[in-house]
């Protein structure tokens, strides 16, 4: 504005059309003329480069992570040139990709720029859930996607109130899925699971099953695995959810 550059941190919630401020501890520095893009693949909004009090066309490059209303500087991603006003754009394929751009000596730039990894995480959803005639079906989906060195998120939506849910992984896929015996529907797409420790679902009956990937586990990195949750209701039915495809990532 003009009294100088700013660097506070919004989010628009799009549902309520409400803007939220947030208080990071360690945002970028205020800068103007940056350029923004949400990579939908990872849940992040990328900054690229532009000009603070003191500098311009940066090479900086940062990430907002919405959950934990984070920001991180991606020093491996920084570019080979700092820029300013560059035209930025989300993909599907590539998270983001950037074009062009101005130096600091006003020069134009016409690269073309993407943080794409050769080793993307992945998650897939595979079959379906099943559930008692009266029961809605429970339903397993991912919240974060399985990168080496983070947490991998599933969610369990649909599981009886406070009820007990136990999660499953394999590194297998059932070559046909395996009828179970609890009802129509109620198949294991699971080949030798090994189970994961039991939780509870909220009164609400959302559970969240939580997998880490530390950096020693590098080797694994494109690791197809598989996950399923079975769970009780209070008449000790059966209930299970759709299973998951996941391939761990690094970035």
């Amino acid at each position: 504005n003009s009294t100088g550059k700013l660097g506070d941190t919004w989010e628009l919630d799009l549902a309520s059309s409400t803007w939220t401020q947030f208080f990071p501890t360690q945002p970028p520095a205020a800068r103007s003329n940056h350029s923004m893009a949400f990579d939908a693949g990872r849940g992040v909004v990328v900054l690229v480069g532009g000009d603070t009090a003191n500098a311009l066309a940066l090479d900086e490059v940062w990430e907002w992570n919405g959950t934990t209303a984070t920001w991180t500087r991606q020093d491996t991603r920084c570019l080979q040139q700092g820029r300013r006003e560059a035209a930025m754009v989300s993909d599907p394929t590539r998270g983001v990709v950037l074009y062009g751009g101005q130096q600091a000596n006003f020069g134009l730039l016409f690269d073309v720029w993407s943080p794409l990894t050769s080793s993307p995480a992945s998650y897939s959803p595979i079959g379906m859930g099943c559930a008692p005639a009266t029961a809605a079906v429970p339903s397993l989906t991912a919240v974060t996607l399985p990168w080496l060195d983070a947490s991998f998120e599933l969610r369990v939506s649909n599981a009886p109130a406070g009820g007990f849910v136990a999660p499953a992984v394999a590194i297998l896929q059932a070559p046909t899925p395996i009828p179970l015996p609890f009802g129509p529907n109620c198949r294991s797409y699971l080949f030798g699971p090994f189970a994961l420790p039991p939780i509870f679902a909220s009164g609400a009956g959302v559970a969240t099953i939580t997998m880490n990937f530390p950096k020693k586990l590098n080797a694994f990195v494109g690791l197809n695995f598989y996950a399923q949750a079975a769970m009780l209701d209070s008449q000790t039915r059966v209930l299970l959810t759709n299973a998951g495809h996941a391939v761990l990532g690094r970035r």
